[in-house]
């Protein structure tokens, strides 16, 4: 397992990146996976349980850097670096309104 570190920063308030992430403003989020549910029923704990995903936002002068903190087992390490920049790139289009 390895703590993968992704931040952007974002030209609007903290509120407004917030929405866009989860549509209640606040300035940090923390998810800690467990297990999979598949047709309806909870599957036993995988290699990757208890791993934490953390998001922060951090503004400054009216612009908000938006961090993603998290833990990802070697096998989606190259996933997570490929997809996470993109997805930070398209919150930060979305609360800049363009």
């Amino acid at each position: 397992m390895e703590q993968l570190h992704f931040a952007i920063e974002i030209n609007a308030p903290r509120e407004k990146v917030w929405s866009v992430l989860w549509d209640d403003a606040n300035e940090f989020l923390s998810f800690k996976h467990m297990t999979e549910i598949k047709d309806g029923k909870e599957q036993p704990p995988p290699h990757w349980s208890g791993m934490i995903e953390n998001y922060t936002l951090k503004e400054d002068g009216g612009a908000t850097t938006l961090v993603v903190d998290m833990d990802a087992p070697n096998e989606f390490k190259a996933m997570f670096e490929d997809k996470f920049p993109k997805a930070l790139a398209r919150v930060k289009e979305l609360a800049e309104g363009k």
